[in-house]
């Protein structure tokens, strides 16, 4: 599979760079992960190695937010053996990235609520992270012609500007794309990224020259 023009524009990346196999360190700039939980497992990880670290999970529009009208409600779930893991959706766009409270314990309780909250594109806008896990969904798929498309299906923000419904399907997939872009590189020391659809991954590691999975 090949990217087209509009696609290598959409994700120049330096492969040396973002090759986790090429890398010496133990702790690669870029790498691929096989659930949202080892999404969490890596920004911890960061975190504890770097107090100071600004780390979160974010991804592409392609849940509800029920949470917003149901404090008790989970936006995100993933079985891992017995366990049922559930976050919730950024509780608010503005300032979630770097909150604001009347204390510093009040603060300080808000950004650990925060780092356990996956971010949508509009609560990470003009933000920059020092670690990022990103959840590519599945409002991005690889069409039969083996180049990546939007699918609109999938894609659930219904605040978006402009709706999906006055996209055609070349202007959707852009659109989705650079929602990906914009998450991709909002991590300066470090960015892990699971794909909700395995074709997709496969994708992005031919691309990358990076081995397929299990090999």
């Amino acid at each position: 599979m090949e990217l087209d023009r509009g696609e290598e524009q959409r994700f120049t990346f330096d492969t040396g760079l973002f090759n986790p196999y090429e890398e010496q360190d133990a702790y690669p700039y870029f790498g691929f992960v096989d659930s949202i939980k080892n999404l969490f497992d890596y920004t911890d990880c960061m975190r504890n190695l770097h107090p100071h670290a600004v780390n979160r999970v974010i991804a592409g529009y392609v849940r509800k937010w029920a949470s917003s009208k149901d404090p008790h409600a989970y936006d995100w779930q993933e079985q891992n053996g017995d366990v049922l893991d559930q976050w919730k959706w950024n509780d608010h766009a503005e300032n979630w990235v770097r909150p604001h409270a009347s204390s510093w314990e009040k603060e300080k309780k808000l950004v650990s609520q925060h780092d356990e909250e996956i971010g949508s594109i509009h609560a990470i806008q003009g933000e920059d992270f020092n670690y990022v896990g990103a959840i590519i969904g599945r409002d991005l798929e690889v069409g039969p012609d083996g180049h990546l498309r939007g699918n609109k299906d999938n894609y659930m923000d219904r605040k978006g500007t402009p709706s999906k419904q006055e996209f055609n399907e070349a202007e959707f997939t852009e659109y989705i794309k650079h929602i990906y872009f914009t998450i991709l590189m909002r991590g300066i020391d470090g960015v892990r990224v699971y794909f909700e659809d395995p074709k997709v991954e496969e994708f992005f590691r031919v691309r990358l020259g990076c081995r397929a999975r299990n090999s």
